[in-house]
């Protein structure tokens, strides 16, 4: 027998009487017995020195990051607060809608006064040019004459007196109430979209401009000439602002002329003095000033390359809300104001809230944002406003 073959003492391995019934290691392929075959506990703890297996065999990143594919599970599956990128943030989104309606609605460009934060605001409701009186001189004594008696100094009191109450007024109030009127635009869109306008500021902003720009152009027609039965607020026409009569053969800066001079007449103030035109409206006053130009036509009507200019030395703002289509026939009017500031616009606070519910069209995939802002429209001195409902002569021509 080999002496390489022997056992520990001298004893031949194959030898079926040997105690030992030793077998070389590695005859048996590692892996032969399936793991877990012998009891958990069979091999005391401890009996492979710790650090057998160097820590680290399994390199790290084995299962390499994004196997699992960004949105396989749909955008709006957990709350919003949970969501974390991927989603809009409404506070945000409101934030830059208010600024831009602000921007976009011709009558807070011109001036009129905007409240935020009151959901009952009483306005002061009198002009108080024409009650500021002089008092009588008061009564004297000169040096070296009689004291007056107590009754001259009475009769002197009750004139005082009567003076002041003559100079007094009872003060009235209009009530702004924003949540009487509550103005929505609600936009549908596919989660693919709303991904990319969270990557993308400048996609954003395009959607929040047309959000803003829409609640902008609801709310002017409502300011201007109101629509209750829809229930917008009433506009100007509707609070008392006085009609400038207008023939139909009368033109157009005849009309504007006869405007200014019923505001001056009325004495009334020229601090935010400004005017509303409809598109149609320029037009037909710049090809009537085309064709027939005075000595001053460049002075008359100028422009400031956007939708402005002036008209007769007052600032104007275009805008298509000056047509009022709720109207039995839909009418095209002017707006002048010698202070826009009188008209008041009362908004809760926010001036605009958004909500985002990206979790109720789930079947479909889409998300639904809404903008909102409640709102109420008046007058404080409604004859510092004046409006013409002579149509311009192409659309005259079209009917």
């Amino acid at each position: 027998m080999n002496a390489d073959w022997s056992g520990p003492g001298g004893e031949d391995p194959y030898d079926e009487a040997s105690p030992l019934d030793w077998r070389p290691a590695g005859m048996r392929p590692a892996g032969m017995r399936p793991a877990g075959m012998r009891p958990a506990g069979m091999r005391p703890a401890g009996m492979r020195p710790a650090g057998m297996r160097p820590a680290g065999m399994r390199p790290a990143g084995m299962r390499p990051a994004g196997m699992r594919p960004a949105g396989m599970r749909p955008a709006g599956m957990r709350p919003y607060e949970d969501a974390g990128a991927g989603c809009l943030d409404p506070e945000e989104w409101a934030a830059d809608i208010a600024t831009l309606f602000c921007d976009s609605s011709a009558v807070l460009r011109l001036g009129a006064r905007l409240v935020v934060g009151s959901s009952d605001l009483p306005v002061p409701a009198r002009s108080m040019l024409d009650i500021a009186r002089y008092l009588p001189e008061p009564v004297l004594a000169d040096e070296g004459a009689a004291q007056p008696d107590d009754a001259a100094m009475g009769t002197a009191a009750e004139r005082v007196g009567e003076e002041i109450t003559q100079s007094e007024t009872r003060m009235f109030f209009r009530r702004l109430r924003p949540r009487t009127h509550e103005l929505s635009v609600q936009v549908v869109m596919r989660n693919r979209l709303v991904t990319s306008i969270v990557e993308r500021p400048d996609v954003a902003w395009a959607v929040k401009q047309d959000l803003a720009c829409a609640l902008a152009f609801r709310a002017d027609q409502g300011f201007l000439h109101g629509d209750p039965a829809n229930r917008a607020p009433l506009g100007i026409t509707g609070r008392g602002a006085d009609p400038c009569p207008s023939p139909p053969d009368e033109d157009l800066l005849t009309t504007a002329r006869n405007m200014l001079r019923q505001v001056r007449l009325g004495r009334r103030r020229f601090l935010n003095p400004g005017w509303i035109l409809h598109p149609a409206t320029l037009d037909e006053l710049s090809q009537g000033l085309a064709a027939n130009p005075p000595n001053d036509a460049g002075q008359l009507l100028t422009y400031d390359g956007a939708d402005g200019g002036t008209l007769l030395g007052y600032p104007y703002v275009v805008s298509a809300t000056a047509e009022d289509t709720n109207a039995a026939e839909p009418q095209i009017r002017i707006y002048f104001s010698s202070d826009w500031s009188e008209a008041w616009i009362g908004c809760e606070e926010p001036l605009a809230t958004v909500d985002v519910a990206p979790n109720v069209r789930m079947s479909t995939d889409e998300t639904v944002v809404r903008a909102v802002t409640r709102h109420d429209f008046t007058l404080r001195i409604p004859a510092c406003f004046v409006y013409s409902d002579r149509q311009p002569a192409r659309r005259r021509r079209r009917r």
